[in-house]
């Protein structure tokens, strides 16, 4: 019986009736039980049944975690062993971060947060071979069936989600110039992480398209490109003069970097000296 469920309804009304309470009104026990159920019940995942469990789902041990945890080939995750506050069968709720799947597997203690994915590969598929990856073949993250999974290059990765409208060569050519065109100018540079959300595509993504490398980007014309060091626009005269207005002047750094057209951390890198520059008359 669910624990929740122990305070029966006879209980409640003794609680009530002691309180004071004539009427069938909500009381603060009432609500009390019913946050409780609310709780336990987010912690507990029922056991399905044998109906619910398709026949050609197979249940094999956890490497590392034998004895104590099983993964099977429909990509579910359960415990074998009693523990504390579980038991035997519980198949493991796990949460998801960017798209894959990942649960918490306790061992002597010590509590991993494991990705399911990678475990499912390793028992149904086989180990992974240096420098492979895992596909999810459907390029649904959350989908780890076996017969979902494969092992593949980097690059044959990156052509099966380009193939299939994923990745730097999915997306639209004038996106990919104006994400080079941010990383080229003479503006302070924006992080990836900025000019992704601007045009609503990962950080790698945006990477991938400013360096070129990525497979069938050059087929484009991308060329590899190599970001110009901000120090080199800057005479003599401006790194001695933003350093005095660093130390001297009531201006910001930020206010000092949009003065020169260089970003923050060109200012940063003047004020503490941190550049590989000769400076004529000045320190280096």
């Amino acid at each position: 019986m669910n624990f929740c469920a122990t305070i029966t309804s006879n209980q409640i009304a003794y609680k009530r009736q002691n309180a004071g309470t004539a009427d069938n009104s909500p009381t603060f026990l009432d609500n009390y039980v019913a946050k409780g159920r609310k709780v336990m019940q987010s912690y507990i995942t029922p056991i399905p049944s044998q109906e619910q469990l398709d026949s050609d789902e197979k249940w094999l041990p956890v490497p590392g975690y034998e004895g104590v945890y099983e993964v099977s080939s429909h990509g579910r995750v359960k415990r074998v062993k009693k523990g504390r506050a579980t038991f035997p069968g519980r198949i493991l709720k796990g949460g998801s971060r960017d798209g894959y799947k990942y649960v918490l597997l306790c061992l002597n203690g010590k509590v991993s947060n494991v990705k399911i994915h990678p475990l499912v590969a390793a028992v149904f598929i086989g180990k992974r071979p240096n420098n492979m990856e895992i596909n999810h073949i459907d390029l649904n993250r959350s989908n780890n069936r076996a017969d979902n999974l494969e092992y593949l290059t980097h690059k044959e990765n990156i052509r099966h989600a380009a193939a299939n409208g994923h990745g730097p060569s999915a997306i639209s050519e004038d996106v990919q110039r104006k994400v080079r065109e941010l990383f080229q100018s003479t503006k302070p540079v924006y992080p990836a992480t900025t000019i992704a959300k601007m045009f609503g595509i990962s950080p790698t993504s945006v990477a991938q398209i400013a360096s070129g490398n990525g497979p069938m980007l050059q087929s484009r014309g991308f060329k590899p490109l190599k970001r110009e060091n901000p120090l080199k626009k800057l005479t003599d005269s401006n790194i001695r003069e933003i350093k005095s207005l660093a130390f001297h002047s009531s201006m910001t750094l930020t206010e000092i970097a949009k003065e020169f057209g260089v970003s923050l951390t060109t200012v940063s890198r003047i004020k503490s000296g941190t550049y590989n520059r000769k400076v004529a008359g000045g320190e280096s």
